[in-house]
């Protein structure tokens, strides 16, 4: 059995028992290739989900703002891996021990996760908004436990305390990150269209 063919049964897995299959994950020995190729197609596919569902989204009163689709996809690659960076970087200064490879393994999984729910919530919306937003809330419950057990396992933290707040942390700088990248090149090429 080859790498790929037990990926859908990790994948599975990581919803119930994610800290023991990461560290599963972590003895397969992934290469670095492979992780990185995840790491772009996750995005990928992230943007491809959005703009499909964006006009739903939309109707659930959610701002998704209106960009081109190779923007976007320049805009979320350049974001999620300043993510990753971040996540490695603070996960260190808590006394963290993951190496940058780990860590962007895991977020792969977590982003695919993400990803699902994107696709899968506005259609659910379209049957029952009530049965959106409750499912909606347990599964952003459920996203930041796995969140936070992966990434306790890549670093090898005790605590899940310790995971929640470089959770935290590590979401407020990427949002510093975007309140003044993201203006800046959508401004920038703006500029350049307009001439």
């Amino acid at each position: 059995m080859t790498l790929w063919d037990r990926i859908p049964g990790i994948a599975l897995s990581m919803l119930r028992e994610p800290r023991s299959t990461a560290a599963e994950l972590f003895r397969l020995g992934v290469p670095r290739e492979a992780a990185w190729l995840s790491f772009v197609l996750v995005i990928l596919l992230y943007v491809i989900a959005v703009e499909r569902f964006l006009p739903m989204a939309e109707a659930l009163v959610m701002p998704v703002p209106r960009l081109p689709p190779l923007l976007r996809a320049g805009l979320e690659l350049c974001s999620e891996l300043f993510l990753v960076w971040v996540l490695w970087k603070l996960g260190g200064a808590l006394g963290g021990q993951g190496r940058f490879e780990q860590v962007l393994l895991v977020f792969v999984f977590v982003w695919m996760y993400f990803t699902v729910a994107v696709v899968l919530l506005p259609i659910l919306a379209a049957f029952s908004f009530t049965l959106t937003g409750l499912v909606g809330m347990a599964f952003f419950i459920h996203w930041i436990w796995l969140f936070v057990s992966v990434m306790a396992e890549a670093h090898g933290f005790k605590s899940l305390w310790t995971s929640f707040v470089l959770f935290v942390l590590s979401w407020i700088a990427l949002f510093l990150f975007s309140l003044f990248f993201s203006p800046l090149v959508i401004g920038v090429i703006g500029v350049g269209s307009s001439v």
